[in-house]
């Protein structure tokens, strides 16, 4: 049986860009770990970048994704702002700098190659803060994709769900690890109410459930590669359920814009894709 573990993207242990091979930083940067535990098979880091600062990635042996939760990030031609992301596949080469004033980054990656090892990487992806895809009709959950694992040069997953005030998913587990951040409402798991910045990582095979609170819940989950979702129900042994068919099953939303409010999170999609 797999562990939960709670955190919060304000409760860190201070660290260097550089505990991480292949990562390094330039200027004022201040790296924390949010989910760096030994047991840990995905961790999560927090980068809060200055003006001018320069975190780089050489090469890693393991894919990283970055979720801008503050600021306007600066890679190469372009830019992306709050509410988006960016994944340096492993293997790739990249500079993300900040565009002018505070830049806050979240840092996800696995802590071995695992999967990853089937995919060639060395690319990077820049991603728009994305708008509603979908929408399940009976619940009003609402979800958007940034990457589904289904890119031939890397197996990241990030999703964005909206949940309604009062919703409750039922008792199920997954067949991969997950860190879920919470960005805006409340998730209520048992007796623990987490808000905006609070951090849940789920073992694969952990058994969980948990509830929209007050004013919904939104929050980003990131996984390794793709997820299977796997329900439990008394006296029976349901078939594992691919997430991204039950995603994809979602019809469009009516409304184009969010209804949790999710600060520094913005409407807009894109993702070229840099060799």
């Amino acid at each position: 049986m797999g562990r939960i573990v709670f955190g919060a993207c304000d409760e860190a242990s201070p660290a260097s860009p550089s505990d991480i091979a292949g990562r390094s930083g330039n200027g004022s940067i201040a790296t924390a770990g949010l989910i760096v535990g030994d047991d840990r098979p995905i961790l999560l880091w927090r980068h809060d970048l200055g003006a001018g600062a320069v975190l780089s990635f050489d090469r890693p042996a393991t894919g990283h994704l970055l979720y801008i939760l503050e600021g306007t990030a600066r890679i190469r031609e372009g830019t992306v702002s709050a509410g988006g992301a960016i994944v340096v596949e492993r293997g790739a080469v990249a500079e993300i700098a900040s565009n002018g004033g505070r830049l806050m980054l979240l840092d996800f990656h696995a802590r071995n190659i695992g999967e990853e090892a089937d995919r060639p990487g060395g690319h990077v992806h820049v991603i728009a803060p994305p708008a509603p895809e979908g929408e399940q009709p009976d619940s009003g959950t609402r979800h958007a994709m940034f990457v589904d694992s289904t890119c031939p040069t890397c197996s990241l997953w990030l999703d964005y769900l909206e949940f309604v005030e009062g919703y409750r998913a039922p008792l199920h587990w997954h067949t991969e690890p997950e860190i879920i951040v919470v960005v805006g409402g409340e998730l209520r798991v048992g007796t623990r109410s987490v808000k905006a910045g609070g951090i849940i990582a789920i073992d694969e095979g952990a058994r969980y459930s948990f509830s929209a609170g007050d004013g919904g819940l939104a929050f980003i989950n990131f996984r390794p590669r793709d997820p299977f979702y796997v329900p439990v129900r008394k006296g029976e042994t349901p078939a594992a359920l691919r997430e991204l068919d039950i995603l994809n099953g979602f019809p469009p939303p009516a409304e184009p814009s969010w209804r949790v409010e999710a600060p520094g999170v913005d409407i807009g999609r894109g993702m070229p894709t840099y060799g």
